[in-house]
C-alpha cells in the first residue's frame, strides 16, 4: 500500500478545511478480512496543508487515536491466536491460518491489519504537522497525542511483522520500526511535559506515562536493556492508560471493543486450554454454555471474561508493565521480588522454584501472560523470550480441530503483498 494520506472517509472526498466536517466523519476507518470492520479505500483526499485551525487538530489526533483503539483491539483478538493465548473459534480459512502460525502473505485478514495500522500512522503523522508539531500555543496537547499514537503503531509493527515498509519505501527492520517509535514517543512526551496547567493538563500526564513505558517496552524489545530499565523507572506511581470504546449499535465496528465483539458476536475467540483453568483473577474465563455456541460448531468455547462489554476500555500502557519491563531488564533478583509480589497480590502461593536465569525468566513471563492475558503484549514476549513463553504451542503440535495441518513455525507476520506488490523496494 502506497501511504499519501489518501483514504475513503465514509464515502466523503475531504479537499478543503476539516472544520466544515462533523467530527465522526472525519475518521479513517480501519479494515479487517471478515467483514467486523470497514474498508480503507482511496478517493478521497485529506490536505494537510490546507487544515490549521485547532478544531482540525483535536479532531484528526483524536480520529487518530480512535483508529489506534480499533486496530489494536483486533490485533489482540488475531495475536491471541498466533501466541497462543486464544483458539480460533471460526470455519475461515484465513483466520485459522494465524492459529496455526501458518499465515500466507496473500491473506486477506493479515492485509486488513497492515491497512489498519498504515492508516492510524498516516492520520497520526497529518495530525502532528496540523497540530504545530507541539511548536504552536494551545495545539501541544493535540501534537503530543498524535505523536503517542504514530509511536504505538510503530512498535505493532515492529512486534508483530517480520519487516516493514513505509510511504512505499525501503524495507525496514523490526529495530528500525522501533527506533521510529522511540523518536516518536520521545517527542510526544517532551512536548507534553510542557502542558502544566489548564484542561489539557490531566491528560498531558498521561501521555507522558505513557510515552515512558512505550519507550521502555521498544528499547526492551531491541535488547537496550539498560535503557529500558532508565525509562520504566520514570513512569508514575499510579500510570494507566486507557483506549476508550463505545457501545454505538451502529458502529460497534468501529468504536466497539473488538475483543467483546469477538466473544458474542463473532463467536470465533476461545481461550486455549492453559488459560482455562488457572484460577487466577487475571485470566477470567467462563466454561462453555448454550448461550454461547463457537462460530465453527466445534471449538469448546470457553469464553475471555475479561472484557463485559462493547464499551469496556483496554488498558495499553501501566506501570505495572513498566515494572515488567524493568524486573526483565534488571536480572533474576529483580524478577522473582515481582514474581512473589504478583503472586501474592493474586492469591497464589510463594514461588519455590529454582532461581536460575531461565527458570525465573520462564516464571516471570508466566506471571506477565497472566496479568496482561489478551492486551496484545505476548507476541511480542514470545519474540523476545522464545524459550521462557510456557503458552505458544511448538512447531508441528497438532492443531486444535481436524482438518488442518499442524502448527507452524512462524514468529512473526509476512507484509502482505498488497504492501510489497505495489512498492519497488520488494523486488518480485
Amino acid at each position: 500500500m502506497n501511504e499519501r494520506a489518501r483514504y475513503s472517509l465514509r464515502g466523503m472526498h475531504v479537499r478543503r478545511r476539516a472544520a466544515a466536517i462533523p467530527a465522526t466523519a472525519l475518521v479513517i476507518l480501519i479494515a479487517s478480512a471478515c467483514g467486523d470492520y470497514l474498508d480503507v479505500s482511496d478517493p478521497g483526499v485529506i490536505d494537510a496543508g490546507s487544515i490549521s485551525s485547532q478544531g482540525d487538530a483535536a479532531t484528526l489526533s483524536l480520529s487518530a487515536r480512535q483508529n489506534l483503539a480499533t486496530i489494536y483491539g483486533s490485533m489482540i483478538v488475531k495475536s491471541a491466536w498466533f501466541a497462543g493465548e486464544a483458539l480460533v473459534a471460526s470455519p475461515a480459512a484465513d483466520v485459522n491460518e494465524f492459529g496455526r502460525r501458518d499465515i500466507a502473505a496473500t491473506n486477506p485478514t493479515l492485509a486488513g491489519i497492515w491497512r489498519g495500522l498504515s492508516a492510524t500512522r498516516v492520520v497520526a503523522n497529518e495530525a502532528f504537522v496540523v497540530a504545530g508539531r507541539g511548536r504552536v500555543p494551545g495545539l501541544e496537547i493535540h501534537a503530543a497525542r498524535a505523536a503517542l499514537t504514530s509511536g504505538y503503531s510503530f512498535i505493532l509493527m515492529a512486534e508483530h511483522f517480520c519487516e516493514g515498509a513505509v510511504d512505499g519505501g525501503p524495507r525496514l527492520t523490526a529495530r528500525m520500526m522501533l527506533d521510529s517509535a522511540i523518536a516518536r514517543l520521545t517527542s510526544a512526551g517532551d512536548i507534553a511535559r510542557a502542558v502544566r496547567s489548564g484542561a489539557a493538563a490531566a491528560e498531558a500526564a498521561q501521555i507522558v506515562d505513557a510515552a515512558w513505558v512505550g519507550r521502555a517496552r521498544a528499547q526492551l524489545q531491541d535488547g537496550n536493556k539498560s535503557e529500558a530499565v532508565a525509562a520504566a523507572t520514570q513512569v508514575s506511581a499510579s500510570a494507566s492508560y486507557q483506549l476508550p470504546y463505545s457501545d454505538d449499535a451502529a458502529q460497534r465496528g468501529r468504536v466497539g471493543n473488538p475483543v467483546w465483539d469477538g466473544t458474542t458476536r463473532l463467536r470465533w475467540l476461545a481461550a486455549a486450554v492453559p488459560f482455562r483453568g488457572l484460577n487466577d483473577p487475571r485470566v477470567p474465563v467462563l466454561a462453555p454454555s448454550t448461550s454461547l455456541r463457537p462460530l465453527d460448531g466445534v471449538t469448546a468455547f470457553w469464553a475471555q471474561a475479561k472484557y463485559a462489554g462493547y464499551a469496556s476500555g483496554i488498558r495499553l500502557t501501566s506501570r505495572l508493565e513498566a515494572d515488567y519491563i524493568a524486573a526483565e531488564g534488571q536480572g533474576p533478583s529483580a524478577m522473582l521480588t515481582l514474581i512473589q509480589q504478583r503472586r501474592q497480590a493474586n492469591g497464589q502461593p510463594a514461588y519455590a522454584g529454582p532461581t536460575t536465569g531461565d527458570t525465573v525468566l520462564a516464571e516471570l513471563m508466566d506471571q506477565r501472560a497472566r496479568d496482561f492475558f489478551l492486551e496484545g503484549k505476548t507476541l511480542g514476549d514470545f519474540r523476545r523470550n522464545p524459550s521462557a513463553t510456557r503458552y505458544t504451542p511448538a512447531p508441528g503440535a497438532a492443531f486444535h480441530k481436524p482438518g488442518y495441518g499442524p502448527i507452524g513455525n512462524q514468529v512473526c507476520y509476512p507484509l502482505p503483498t498488497a504492501e510489497t506488490s505495489t512498492n519497488p523496494n520488494f523486488p518480485g
